[in-house]
């Protein structure tokens, strides 16, 4: 293998992430939103914080996995 398909190898992998640097994002918001709900907040807003962030977090991994299917069919 020479450096040149090596290098183009690893750009195709980089390349089939759909939304990666929005993903890394909106996950990282999810878990701050989390960590607020569970240390900072109190009463009813600590469990809508974490609701959101929880959605946050599983709705950015479904549409990870169903565009990363949708990529690899084709």
């Amino acid at each position: 293998m020479t450096p040149e398909t090596s290098d183009r190898d690893a750009r195709a992998v980089t390349d089939s992430i759909p939304g990666r640097p929005l993903s890394w994002v909106v996950m990282g918001i999810g878990i701050v939103l989390v960590a607020l709900g569970g240390f900072v907040a109190t009463g009813e807003i600590s469990g809508l914080l974490g609701l959101w962030g929880l959605s946050m977090i599983v709705g950015t991994l479904v549409v990870y996995g169903a565009s990363a299917l949708w990529h690899a069919l084709g």
